[in-house]
């Protein structure tokens, strides 16, 4: 990962790895403010993208992993648990105030390949009840 990076680091093989708390600014324009294990994003962490979105949660060997939470710049929020199937990023994110859930894969935290998506039109007789479902591709947040 190209950029600057201000933090602990460990001697290994003669040479300085990113090793516990740091921040790692990328030339792209993210910024990783957690910690890292042996060079790579491990444990909890914040990720700045460059487009304004925030992830914030679990990282395993430079990878979102397991749960944490996504703000988008628009002010959408969602909670969410992440893993990694076939070198794609998988997840299920909850849209925190319409209650919509996705369920398939994503590219830069926009729905982008296989998945499923449920939104809901509120409570009837104390059941929630379906509105509208998606099941199929996706390419940059829009049904493809």
């Amino acid at each position: 990962t190209m950029g600057v990076y201000n933090g602990e680091t460990k001697l290994v093989d003669g040479r300085h790895v990113k090793h516990g708390r740091g921040r790692l600014s990328l030339f792209n324009g993210g910024v990783f403010d957690g910690e890292f294990g042996m060079g790579l994003k491990h444990g909890a962490g914040k990720f700045v993208l460059k487009n304004g979105d925030v992830y914030s949660g679990h990282w395993h060997q430079d990878q979102p992993s397991g749960k944490g939470t996504l703000v988008k710049k628009n002010g959408n929020s969602f909670t969410l648990s992440s893993s990694y199937v076939d070198g794609s990023c998988v997840v299920k994110m909850t849209n925190t105030v319409t209650g919509e859930v996705y369920d398939g894969a994503v590219v830069e935290w926009q729905r982008h390949g296989r998945g499923k998506t449920r939104r809901y039109s509120g409570v009837l007789n104390g059941w929630q009840h379906d509105v509208d479902w998606f099941e199929g591709q996706w390419k940059q947040d829009e049904i493809w």
